[in-house]
């Protein structure tokens, strides 16, 4: 499995952990990327780690 289709398949399980769109998480990591210019460069397990901080 890729990094992508993995990372797909997170943000579906915490879409329906949090009963929210996937689309929703989506948003709000490219909203986070465009305020913070170092987050193109975090690595794969961090970028799960900000994606549940932004839906709690």
């Amino acid at each position: 499995m890729s990094k992508a289709m993995s990372l797909k398949a997170r943000i579906r399980n915490i879409a329906k952990q949090k009963n929210i769109s996937a689309q929703v998480i989506l948003q709000n990591w490219v909203k986070y990327r465009k305020q913070f210019a170092y987050a193109e460069k975090i690595e794969y397990g961090q970028i799960i780690a900000v994606l549940k901080a932004l839906m709690e």
